[in-house]
């Protein structure tokens, strides 16, 4: 297992640390109780928690979910006063099948998946330990995250494994009719978001997309320009429970923030296919790819 990233720095000397995986929390946590007094004795810091994810199955809610895990890490941070917590959140997930499009973070939160039931019970443990402890946190409910480095083998990521199938010509499949909307929002814009929220005290939750419905059929179709492909639509069976339109508003944190996408999904997308197609080509003769 590889160790949890070294502190990064950011504004004024404080140190961040940003960690990508449930198991590099849960080891974090464990570390936090032996090495916090000598790593950051006096000093304020900062933990990002990025949790990834994507649809999780109720037989592995408690394998995977680890509500608990943050939970510690929350009281974790309390007790080691922590300056400020920055949770990823889901815009999607967490609303449901919401009357609401594009979605506000007034809107009601139904999740009807135990992976955004999670964030939610999340977000609920950050405004106690706010109301309690005063610990600052600000709760990113991403959109669809897409961009360069994105992972093409998991469920999460339909345009990082278009992308990839069309570079190599391989079958993209398209679950349904593909006509189920998504708010795609670029990597770059994401990471700006982070910042803001990470240099401001403002508290509470915020939407992070573009509040732009593009459906999967309109992705699939400008990959396939982007790719060169000459594959045509193929649809298999829907996902069981997927959404059918999911956008969020985020006209809050554009208020508060100052932030907002600057990243066209036609842009965004050139930059994902170009980043894939550089590291096919460099993939070393006779090695197969990933699949």
């Amino acid at each position: 297992r590889r160790p949890p990233p070294p502190p990064t720095r950011i504004r004024q000397g404080r140190p961040v640390e940003i960690l990508l995986e449930e198991a590099q929390i849960q080891e974090r946590v464990r570390q936090l109780g032996r090495q916090i007094e000598a790593d950051y004795q006096g000093k304020p810091l900062t933990i990002v928690a990025v949790l990834t994810g994507s649809l999780i199955f109720l037989a592995d809610l408690m394998r995977q979910i680890q509500l608990p895990l943050r939970v510690a890490l929350l009281q974790a941070s309390v007790r080691h006063k922590v300056h400020r917590f920055l949770f990823a959140s889901t815009g999607g997930a967490i609303y449901g099948d919401s009357d609401q499009v594009p979605t506000p973070e007034a809107a009601p939160a139904v999740p009807v998946s135990p992976y955004g039931a999670a964030k939610l019970a999340s977000e609920v443990y950050l405004k106690t330990f706010n109301a309690l402890h005063g610990l600052s946190y600000a709760a990113l409910r991403y959109a669809n995250v897409y961009g360069p480095r994105q992972d093409p083998h998991g469920e999460a990521g339909v345009v990082a494994i278009f992308s990839q199938r069309l570079l190599r010509g391989e079958p993209a499949r398209i679950n349904g009719d593909g006509k189920q909307t998504r708010d795609f929002v670029y990597v770059g814009d994401v990471a700006d978001a982070n910042l803001r929220a990470l240099t401001s005290e403002e508290v509470g939750s915020f939407n992070v997309g573009t509040g732009i419905e593009t459906d999967v059929n309109q992705v699939f179709g400008i990959l396939k320009e982007l790719t060169g492909s000459q594959q045509q639509e193929m649809h298999g069976p829907p996902l069981m429970g997927e959404q059918r339109r999911s956008v969020v508003d985020a006209s809050k944190i554009r208020r508060v923030l100052g932030w907002e996408p600057k990243t066209a999904i036609k842009d965004g997308l050139r930059a994902t296919v170009q980043f894939f197609r550089e590291a096919q080509a460099a993939m070393p003769a006779g090695v197969k790819p990933q699949s």
